[in-house]
């Protein structure tokens, strides 16, 4: 198997766009079609059931628009084990859909704890073939030895990892751009990732470890990219958090590659917006996708593709 980094940059290629898709399902945010008939009182199997109808219908809806999507493990944990069960299930079926898989779950912790996650997200589960996700999000904020197990597991199993380098929420800055020793902690950060991302780089250009850098930082994503010649960025902040296409061209080389941005109220749920209606939501979800590939094509590198 490629590399994941080799992966990435080919399928942002095959699909001509660096969108990816956010699966973040929200109960009081469901179509009505979604959530009727589920039961009173409702029950968390109920809920769980809903989140896979919904997110069955998102994969589907786009799987041949964009090259990748990202599931945030949290909304499907609050579910209890109904949901995580789910979520599984759902990045199943992005698998056999040939998307790349990020599990957005941003682990980090130390020795063993930190091995444990690794296999659970990075390596095949025992009787399996195959990761349950193409790449994981890791908290660096406990130091870089407690990268070390991520990345082990990752080169052993040729999946991926994206390191928070500096996050989109506006609290960031309280410690990520702390200047300490004339680096500030981002940027210090992201020299560990460029470090190990060159080391795995492909013909492509592009290694294994990536950088979590809010699309909302405009005006430092020039910095970043020229500090990370050879790193992935994953771009979350587009579209309900403030980002727009114009702030991220930065973000990508000049023949559109090096970073994939991910949407995910804007697109799930983009049926919320006057211009649609709860009975059409996977019409507007698929509008919503088609928009942004747009956008991003006509604002940034990525209309080289």
């Amino acid at each position: 198997m490629k590399s994941f980094g080799q992966r990435l940059m080919q399928a942002v290629i095959g699909k001509r766009t660096p969108t990816m898709v956010g699966i973040d399902p929200r109960w009081a945010s469901l179509p009505t079609s979604i959530k009727e008939n589920r039961g009173s009182p409702l029950s968390a199997d109920s809920v769980a059931e809903a989140y896979h109808q919904f997110g069955l219908a998102i994969l589907d809806t786009t799987a041949d628009l964009v090259p990748a999507v990202k599931f945030q493990s949290a909304f499907f944990e609050a579910v209890g084990p109904a949901g995580v069960q789910v979520l599984w299930s759902l990045a199943r079926h992005a698998s056999s859909l040939g998307l790349v898989v990020v599990m957005d779950a941003k682990r980090g912790d130390i020795g063993s704890t930190a091995d444990a996650y690794a296999e659970a997200y990075l390596a095949p589960l025992p009787g399996e073939t195959a990761p349950i996700a193409d790449a994981l999000t890791v908290n660096p904020f406990l130091g870089r030895e407690t990268i070390e197990p991520f990345l082990k597991s990752a080169r052993q199993h040729r999946t991926g990892v994206f390191v928070l380098v500096r996050t989109s929420n506006p609290g960031s800055a309280d410690l990520q751009m702390e200047v300490q020793g004339g680096q500030t902690i981002s940027s210090r950060i992201g020299s560990w990732v460029e470090d190990w991302s060159a080391s795995s780089a492909g013909e492509l250009g592009f290694g294994d470890v990536g950088a979590v850098v809010g699309a909302t930082h405009r005006a430092e994503l020039r910095t970043f990219r020229d500090a990370m010649p050879h790193t992935p960025i994953l771009l979350p902040g587009y579209g309900a958090q403030g980002g727009s296409a114009a702030d991220l061209r930065d973000a990508f080389d000049d023949r559109g590659l090096g970073a994939v941005v991910n949407n995910s109220r804007g697109i799930i749920f983009a049926y919320q917006s006057e211009k649609h209606s709860a009975e059409s939501w996977k019409e507007s979800v698929r509008d919503a996708t088609q928009a942004m590939i747009a956008d991003l094509a006509r604002h940034t590198s990525a209309g080289n593709l």
